[in-house]
């Protein structure tokens, strides 16, 4: 009940405007009643304005009359509130803020209710320049204690985060009680570290501060000190003290990062004894407890007041290492075992070597413990004692396993078949005869010819292709209308990738048949192409895998073109046919070799274009566009020069897509006949 003068100068000159726009609240069940303080976000009503902080043991809302003194907070000076304090790595002060209902004084101001109080809950929050902080009471019915969440979210980031909670305890339930109260640390198993306890000198009525939280201290200050600190490390020394005192919790965390949330959570807890209050905080799991466990372990019993001396609780014997000290030996050898393991997977088009490394490294090492048994007495304070049997001394030697364990990822390409299996299909198409040949050297109802073209092919996805064709045919007529020819092609492809190559030998036989009735032009196409394909890749230069196998492609094209029309010739046709590749196995690096199996595919596609051809003097300009049901485009555009009657030059040049494939070729030939 101690009353300074600069509080009540304090009081005098700031509390009237604070109070007149706060929106104080009041929490109450059978049990408790207690004011909140919206200017501080602490308990009691402002001062001495009562309720502060109440309690009835027969739950029946028994209050004290304003002219007594059953009020724990409001006689005298009502000192109840909170410190947070900010420290850097060293322990020097970076800031520190305390609000206090004494005074309305408020480090931190402009605080407020989140939500609107009801008689169990109240939520207040606030902000400052380096946190925000939310003070969260609950008292539902039917519960002995207030229950209060303190969190703070962090706007700096702070080394040491230190909290506290405080009160004077002016316990006076009962004639001859006083604002002197018995303070106390711990109850029986419960450690003094986790409870603070004031108990009237009379009635033995119990107030405490309380949590089960591993980071907290409790104290007993004589100053009335509202630095955590003191209260964490219980600086003034009195584990029991009579006095008009204050109690309190000190919290510390380290290391808190910016956008970081810190609960902690404590209750004021009250009884007719110590004993009373702390069996309905731990049954009930106050303070952020779990349900009947007590704090640090053990089993609450009535060891009377919190201030008596202790009692022996338990004795326990354990056995304590003195010394551990471990050596490699000098004997035995160190072995070194390293197990690379490899899986392959892959995709359509990708493969991944993924490879694990496991390395075992054995040390023989000798190992001298020695060890001793203790005998430990546990208080009912908490306090211990204990006495030490002699030194054992255990020499040993072990083996030493360390494993390490690396892992790495390979990838490479495994699509070059695919790839040049779409080049294959537009290679083949240009392999079919042109009724409309030029360059031939002709005879007596038949012709020859003879020409070489080179392609040049982006593939997409890293691919890109080159193609050499020599082409030699020759046709004869059969009667007027209908000629006949048979043609040999060879065409040499290189198909280089980021990570590979590929070369293909294309050896191809044709057969054809070109009609002419009423200047309509029927053409067939009969098509036998041999592959013979080598391989080579790798994956991330790390895996390498080369492979064979032939390929097979036949088909049967018919085209029909309409008659001339101004130059313009529009066309239909329809082609058939199947491309086989015979299974392979790859050689190379067996982590990454593919067993391959064989490809079957058939060809069926319709086709539909027009061709243009216009000679001016001795010049002929030629052009055709086609497109096919399975999305191949085709143009071509060709420039023939007659030199003379028997003699004439000619320059070719086409492209062709499909999808990701884009293919120009370019060809120049030319004929003289003797």
């Amino acid at each position: 009940m101690k009353n300074y003068y600069f509080r009540l100068l304090f009081a005098m000159t700031f509390t009237a405007p604070l109070a007149a726009h706060a929106a104080n609240a009041i929490l109450e069940n059978e049990y408790v009643k207690a004011g909140l303080n919206e200017s501080t976000g602490t308990l009691g009503s402002g001062d001495a304005t009562r309720p502060g902080l109440q309690y009835d043991n027969t739950g029946t809302h028994t209050w004290p009359c304003d002219s007594c003194q059953g009020d724990y907070l409001t006689p005298g000076d009502p000192f109840e509130g909170f410190t947070v304090r900010l420290e850097d790595a060293t322990g020097t002060l970076i800031n520190t803020y305390t609000n206090n209902n004494s005074g309305n004084a408020a480090d931190i101001s402009g605080g407020s209710w989140l939500v609107s109080p009801t008689s169990g809950s109240a939520i207040w929050s606030a902000t400052t320049t380096d946190f925000d902080i939310k003070n969260s009471y609950s008292l539902p019915a039917g519960q002995k204690y207030i229950d209060i969440d303190t969190s703070l979210t962090a706007k700096i980031a702070i080394p040491k985060l230190w909290f506290g909670r405080f009160i004077d305890p002016d316990a006076m339930p009962a004639a001859g009680d006083s604002s002197a109260t018995d303070n106390a640390l711990g109850y029986g198993a419960i450690p003094k570290a986790n409870v603070a306890f004031s108990e009237a000198i009379v009635s033995r009525y119990a107030l405490g501060l309380y949590s089960s939280a591993s980071n907290v201290g409790a104290g007993i200050s004589l100053s009335w000190s509202t630095n955590p600190v003191n209260y964490y490390a219980n600086v003034d020394g009195y584990d029991v003290r009579f006095g008009d005192d204050t109690i309190g919790l000190g919290f510390l965390v380290n290391n808190v990062a910016i956008g970081d949330i810190v609960h902690f959570q404590y209750a004021y807890i009250f009884g007719p004894s110590a004993f009373g209050a702390a069996s309905v905080a731990v049954d009930g799991g106050a303070g952020g407890g779990t349900p009947g466990d007590v704090p640090g372990g053990g089993i609450l019993t009535d060891v009377g007041s919190a201030s008596a001396g202790p009692t022996v609780v338990s004795t326990a014997d354990t056995t304590i290492t003195v010394s551990d000290i471990t050596i490699v030996s000098v004997t035995l050898p160190v072995i070194t075992a390293s197990l690379a393991h490899h899986v392959a997977t892959e995709t359509s088009s990708v493969q991944t070597i993924a490879r694990t490394t496991t390395t075992n490294v054995t040390t023989p090492m000798e190992r001298t413990l020695v060890t001793k048994v203790r005998t430990t007495t546990t208080w009912s304070n908490l306090t211990t004692t204990f006495v030490d049997a002699a030194d054992v001394t255990d020499v040993t030697v072990i083996n030493s396993v360390a494993t390490s364990v690396a892992n790495a990822n390979f990838t490479g390409r495994v699509d070059q078949q695919s790839q040049l299996a779409e080049l294959n299909v537009g290679i083949n198409r240009g392999l079919n005869a042109d009724a409309f040949r030029k360059d031939m050297v002709e005879g007596e109802h038949y012709r020859m010819y003879m020409g070489a073209t080179y392609l040049s092919s982006n593939a997409g996805n890293g691919y890109d292709a080159n193609s050499n064709r020599i082409n030699i045919g020759v046709e004869f007529d059969v009667k007027d209308g209908w000629t006949l020819g048979l043609q040999y092609n060879n065409v040499n492809t290189r198909l280089d990738g980021v990570d590979s190559n590929t070369k293909q030998n294309k050896n191809h036989a044709g057969f054809y048949s070109v009609m002419t009735i009423n200047d309509w032009i029927i053409k067939s196409d009969f098509g036998l192409a041999d592959n013979n394909i080598k391989s080579n890749r790798d994956v991330e230069q790390t895996f390498f895998n080369a492979s064979k196998t032939n390929a097979t492609d036949i088909w049967l094209s018919n085209r029909a073109y309409m008659p001339n029309i101004k130059g313009f010739r529009p066309y239909a046709g329809y082609t058939f046919g199947n491309n086989e590749r015979d299974a392979y196995v790859e050689t190379g690096s067996v982590q990454s070799y593919r067993d391959v199996a064989k490809v079957n595919n058939s060809i069926n596609f319709g086709e539909a274009g027009v061709r243009y051809e216009k000679t001016i003097n001795k010049l002929t300009l030629t052009a055709e566009l086609g497109v096919s049901s399975d999305s191949y485009k085709d143009l071509k555009a060709e420039v023939s020069y007659a030199v003379n009657a028997r003699s004439k030059v000619a320059l070719s040049a086409s492209r062709q897509e499909h999808k990701n494939l884009s293919s120009d070729s370019v060809a120049l030939y030319g004929k003289i006949n003797f």
